[in-house]
């Protein structure tokens, strides 16, 4: 019996972490945490020792809380390549802001250095022996640089898609999941949007690209804040694409390591050789001299944090907000009662205890990476499960999409709660 005890991500979207237990081995599936507005949240910790780590992708809400497995464990952690590499970007920017901020992390550099040790890297379609009795072979999730799904196979024959985030439709950087893993036993599914479809995401582009120059056409700038993994690359390729080069482009923030890492990995993507053409064509941001040069000017600037809780997008928007000609474009998904959402919500933002409304246009594009209910449906269907499992997603939403997948393909599914276990038999 193959038992999958939900540490995270149940009935929410964030801090994914699901503990596979199976004879004697016990292997975790994702360890992240969540950021909130208020404080972050942390998965439950294994009531066992964990012998390996399967890690789908580098987003935090994914890969945070990694190195704290080895507070207690010793396992090994498999992963592609570019994920670690973004991981380790990302783990290290996680500490420097808890130091910052005087907040307590559960563990420090020694464990991300051990998590580094303990690393398997693995390619998609690679098999890999993670246990005496367990093996896995990753596919390409097209959901952002390094993203994974995880087929499992049991030494009983048995096996089980764990999803991670991912995204079949084609997308400007990735050509969509690879979907080539016939029919499985059983699924461990994203349900971030099994409520809902994207739009096509060529309207959204030429949008986005008439609403800059729109606002470049009336003397204004353009701040967009974009998440630095991936979306803050894409934004820099559109921008090429449409031909928007009359005035500056600048990124800042850690967009510009991701960037880097993306480059270490052209095989991982689609049109490297265009997105080295368009990242030429921008000014890095390297220190508060040039950010205050580039305010100045009229002038495109991508940055982080794409949900506005930090990073230099506060600075810009602090000396922009009274400019009725620069438009603020959100280009990502934001949690509830986070700077951007409240942003969005109320015309308002505060920063640093005092209170902006910006005068310009405020816009929020959807360019997300997780796939829509409709081709939910179609993969499941292709893989044809005996059992589906609903996770990360918010309680309402996995709840409609586990009710609608017994209903509509007939297969059973249930949608666990933190805490719960769920057993495949």
């Amino acid at each position: 019996m193959i038992k999958v005890k939900v540490l995270g991500a149940g009935h929410e979207v964030g801090r994914s972490a699901f503990l596979t237990s199976y004879k004697e081995s016990n292997v975790m599936f994702d360890y992240g945490l969540k950021l909130s507005a208020e404080e972050t949240e942390f998965p439950a910790r294994p009531d066992v020792k964990v012998q390996s780590v399967v890690l789908s992708h580098a987003h935090l809400d994914h890969s945070g809380m990694i190195p704290a497995l080895y507070l207690d464990s010793n396992p090994w952690l498999y992963l592609t390549a570019p994920t670690l590499d973004l991981s380790n970007i990302l783990w290290e920017d996680t500490l420097k802001i808890a130091q910052n901020e005087g907040a307590d992390m559960p563990y420090s550099k020694e464990e991300i250095k051990t998590a580094n040790k303990r690393s398997q890297i693995i390619s998609y379609r690679q098999e890999a022996k993670i246990a005496p009795n367990i093996k896995i072979d990753m596919y390409d999730a097209g959901h952002i640089l390094g993203s994974a799904m995880t087929k499992v196979t049991f030494d009983d024959n048995k096996t089980l898609l764990y999803t991670g985030d991912y995204k079949v439709e084609e997308t400007r950087m990735h050509k969509g999941a690879d979907m080539d893993l016939d029919e499985i036993d059983y699924m461990v599914v994203e349900s971030t949007y099994g409520d809902r479809d994207h739009e096509p995401r060529e309207k959204v582009e030429k949008e986005f690209a008439d609403t800059i120059k729109q606002s470049l056409d009336r003397g204004g700038s353009v701040i967009i804040p974009a998440f630095a993994i991936g979306r803050a690359q894409e934004v820099v390729d559109i921008l090429n694409d449409f031909k928007i080069s009359d005035y500056p482009i600048y990124l800042d923030g850690m967009s510009q390591k991701a960037a880097s890492v993306y480059m270490k990995y052209p095989g991982y993507y689609k049109n490297p050789f265009e997105l080295k053409e368009s990242l030429g064509k921008t000014i890095w941001i390297k220190s508060q001299q040039m950010r205050k040069k580039a305010v100045k000017e009229q002038s495109i600037i991508i940055t982080t944090a794409g949900m506005l809780e930090g990073g230099p997008v506060l600075y810009y928007l602090k000396k922009k907000w009274n400019d009725p000609d620069t438009s603020i474009l959100m280009t990502g998904f934001q949690v509830p009662d986070t700077k951007g959402e409240v942003l969005l919500r109320t015309g308002e933002i505060d920063i640093e205890g005092q209170r902006y409304r910006p005068k310009g246009v405020v816009k929020k594009f959807d360019f997300s990476a997780h796939i829509g209910r409709s081709y939910l449906f179609k993969s499941i269907s292709a893989w044809n499960p005996k059992k589906v499992m609903c996770v990360h997603g918010d309680a309402k939403v996995t709840d409609i999409f586990a009710h609608d997948i017994k209903e509509k393909l007939g297969i059973e599914t249930v949608a666990p709660k933190d805490g719960d276990i769920v057993k495949f038999e």
